[in-house]
């Protein structure tokens, strides 16, 4: 996604104060990550209680207004991350399964490139094993093995690339993706 440059184009895209998509510096990029995840959260249970209650305190039009901000919410998490990871010097096709970082370049496996994507579209977030299984992959009958080793193995490409992420575990929550600077 391209902006170009003028007052009214940025204002169409109803930024937050101090939001500047045309920052060169991949701190601030990460950091709206940050800010854009707790405010799409928010907004994502928020329709969510909607949708178990049936109901809002006005009229139907809230739901819809919520719906559409949650919408732009998403939105701009998206626009951030693929700006973060920009800033970052990484590229990422998902086919031809190309994985380039500062002119250094690996071709992943089918499963390793499906999990790059699914993690990386979700920076910083825990995933436990069923969920990767389910949604990165949406094979349920990986074994917790196959599901191990694919991860040791994009590790080891993430390193090899020496991308500035890392793919971190916890217990009872699972893998995150997490941009770091020091890795």
């Amino acid at each position: 996604m391209a902006y170009r440059a003028g007052s009214e184009y940025l204002a169409d895209l109803r930024l937050l104060p101090g939001e500047d998509p045309l920052t060169p510096f991949a701190e601030d990029a990460r950091q709206w990550v940050t800010v854009y995840t707790e405010l799409a959260g928010f907004a994502a249970r928020s329709l969510a209680r909607l949708h178990v209650n049936g109901r809002l305190p006005s009229v139907n039009g809230d739901r819809d207004q919520l719906e559409a901000r949650a919408r732009h919410l998403e939105a701009r998490l998206a626009f951030w991350r693929q700006r973060s990871w920009q800033l970052g010097g990484v590229e990422f096709e998902a086919e031809p399964r190309r994985l380039r970082h500062l002119g250094r370049e690996v071709v992943l496996t089918r499963r390793e490139a499906q999990l790059f994507a699914f993690l990386s579209a979700h920076p910083g977030q825990h995933f436990t094993a069923e969920r990767l299984k389910a949604e990165a992959w949406h094979a349920p009958y990986l074994s917790e093995e196959q599901l191990r080793s694919y991860v040791a193995r994009l590790r080891a490409r993430l390193r090899e690339l020496r991308i500035p992420s890392s793919i971190r575990s916890e217990a009872g929550r699972g893998d995150a993706l997490v941009l770091d600077p020091e890795a």
